[in-house]
Formats: structure tokens, sequence, C-alpha cells
């Protein structure tokens, strides 16, 4: 089973290079949200955003492809308004939208954030979980986790129980946890869970590593914002 996560790890890891560091975590954009309201829709939680328009677009195409490419500049919102938007129309039930981000801060800030946007305390229906740090509850249909705490799930539950989409985060900062856990997840989605969703998101991915993430995700269909 590992030998065929590692040949299915072997076209990302090939593109890793050292000009692929991890930028400053930054704080999330909020320019121009709206007040938090528990019953807002999709389209609210990114209202003058740019990554508004695609939203529609990126909630049709996993009712019918189970595999998604994301790409949007800094800013453009898609760290809290996907997920939510995926939470409020995804049609994925009881299933949990588990989102990746390659570092701590960028995990709680991510959490914290849709949380107030949902106008709920956080460990609600949004949460996170880091090393050694968890807020969540019986309610948490979002949660935020790093790298090394999707390995690990993956790991001990290759089937990856209750999870209905897997959210890859800021993916051309490139890690090797990150490698290993989108070919463990989409090694799950083709032998285990077809029914998985997952989705990579990226400021941009490039001529070569575009073209690979979208292969490695058999062929899917790739949206992306200009704004």
């Amino acid at each position: 089973f590992l030998l065929g996560m590692a040949a299915l790890c072997l076209p990302l890891l090939a593109l890793l290079t050292s000009s692929c560091l991890p930028q400053t975590a930054r704080l999330l954009t909020t320019r121009h949200s709206p007040p938090p309201t528990p019953r807002m829709r999709a389209h609210d939680f990114a209202s003058g955003l740019p990554i508004a328009p695609l939203l529609s677009n990126m909630v049709t195409s996993l009712r019918s492809e189970p595999n998604l490419v994301l790409e949007a500049p800094p800013g453009a919102g898609k760290s809290t308004a996907v997920p939510l938007a995926l939470l409020r129309d995804g049609g994925f039930a009881d299933g949990i939208i588990m989102v990746l981000e390659p570092r701590r801060v960028a995990a709680r800030a991510a959490a914290a954030r849709m949380a107030s946007l949902l106008g709920q305390p956080l460990g609600g229906e949004v949460g996170y979980r880091v090393r050694h740090e968890s807020k969540t509850s019986r309610e948490t249909r979002v949660l935020v986790v790093t790298e090394g705490v999707l390995v690990n799930k993956l790991q001990a539950d290759p089937t990856l129980e209750g999870v209905a989409c897997v959210i890859f985060d800021e993916f051309h900062e490139r890690s090797v946890d990150a490698d290993l856990a989108l070919a463990l997840c989409r090694e799950a989605q083709a032998e285990l869970r077809p029914e998985l969703r997952l989705v990579v998101m990226s400021a941009t991915l490039g001529e070569a590593l575009g073209p690979a993430v979208a292969a490695t995700l058999g062929g899917c269909p790739t949206l992306t914002s200009d704004g």
C-alpha cells in the first residue's frame, strides 16, 4: 500500500524546488466583509471579494466531478469563502470539510475568521486541530488542520471516515507532507472512497506544477480567478 503511495508522490515531489519557500503567514483578508449572521448563504461570505464569481461554478463542478484545482491570487478570499460555500451549498450532508493549511498560525486564523463570519464561537461549526492543540466539538463541520495532522489521520484511517471533502490551501508553498497527504487522499478516493471530494487551491501553480497536480487528480477541471 505504501509503495503505491510513494509512486503517486513521485511526480509531484520531483517538482519541489528550493524556490518554493513558504511565505510569512498573512492575516486573512477581511475587506468588504458583511456583518456576521448564522443564516448567511455561500455568496454572502464572499461579498466584495474577487473569489465570489467562481463559487457557483465551483459548487456545480464538485457535484459532477470528484476533484478540482482552483487558482486565485493572495487576498482573493479563497481560504475562507471556499470552505464556507461548500458548507452551505456543497451538499455534503453531515460530512466534515477538512481544510489543510501549511502552518499553525494560518490554520488558527482561517478557522477564527470563518467562525466569525458564521457568527459562532470558534470550535462550533468551524474548528481547528494543530499539533498539541485542538478546538472542536461534535458540531464541527469545517475542520482546519496542518499538514502533519492530516498525514497522521490518513495513516491511522486511510478511508478518512466521516470526511466529505479535503481542501488543500496554499498548495504552491509545497512540502513533502502536503504532497504525501494529497497522494494518500487520491489513493483513498480511487480505491476506497469514490465520493470523497478533493480541492487544491493555490495563488499560482505555474506551467509545470499546475498540469502535474491536475493530472494527479485525474485530469480534473481548473478554475481561475483574475482578481
